[in-house]
């Protein structure tokens, strides 16, 4: 995960919470999934403000928890969310760069896996930090999520450098028997103008690696064009994959 990301995210810890409907959304999806069992030792990938953190400890009173982010506001924020808790440790930690092997029962990411830079081998990373039988369970943006922003660029002949979201494929390639939904989202804003705010507010306005900053006239140029696609608000989709993955024994 790149400076960027993280310099973001770090921005967003203030108005996270207020702005994150499609991450409250995603959470739920996670929590719907979670084991019944009680697992000894589980790792959060992502722990943002601590919104799923603190429906973790609550469902799993006897466990033990590692709650990791890159980000060190969003990780500072969320251990104040928490408040002392003698079976939670707090780690500022690229999950990409991730070295444990077969330590952790249960793994949670959810609305993270989509930031990384090299998703393919990080998935086989967390796969081997998995003890056999654990449980991989996340949500994460998939690969035609923001389709009418994309679509908004290419018209005006811009690149707006977003990111190429999960797919399908790579998922079921990496995490073979994965039980993976499909969820799609179609989410109104007032206005183009709401729509970047909304991304702001929740640090997710990083470009993919590499791509030059979009100037102001461009800019301005696909939301005009956003902005007349839509006469009743704008409506932006959001591809939401869920996936359970269990490690074989």
């Amino acid at each position: 995960m790149k400076s960027s990301v993280i310099h973001k995210f770090n921005r967003a810890v203030n108005t996270y919470d207020v702005w994150s409907d499609v991450q409250i959304f995603a959470m739920q999806k996670v929590c719907e999934r979670l084991p019944a069992y009680q697992p000894a030792y589980v790792l959060e990938i992502g722990c943002g403000t601590g919104q799923l953190s603190s429906h973790l400890v609550k469902q799993y009173p006897s466990s033990r928890f590692l709650l990791i982010d890159a980000a060190p506001n969003m990780v500072f924020h969320c251990s104040k969310k928490l408040g002392p808790c003698q079976n939670v440790s707090f780690e500022i930690m690229d999950a990409e760069f991730i070295q444990e092997t077969a330590l952790f029962d249960l793994i949670v990411s959810s609305m993270t896996m989509h930031w990384f830079s090299a998703p393919q081998e990080t998935l086989q990373r967390l796969k081997k930090a998995l003890r056999p039988g654990g449980v991989f369970v996340f949500a994460a943006l998939g690969s035609s999520s923001l389709r009418e922003w994309r679509e908004a660029g290419l018209a005006c002949g811009v690149d707006l450098g977003i990111r190429d979201f999960l797919s399908q494929q790579l998922l079921e390639e990496n995490l073979p028997g994965i039980d993976l939904q499909v969820h799609t989202l179609r989410q109104r804003y007032d206005d183009s103008w709401h729509f970047l705010s909304t991304l702001k507010n929740i640090g997710g306005t990083a470009a993919r690696e590499g791509h030059y900053p979009v100037s102001t006239i461009d800019l301005k140029k696909v939301m005009h064009t956003l902005d007349h696609q839509h006469h009743q608000g704008v409506f932006i989709t959001y591809e939401l994959l869920s996936g359970l993955w269990r490690k074989p024994l």
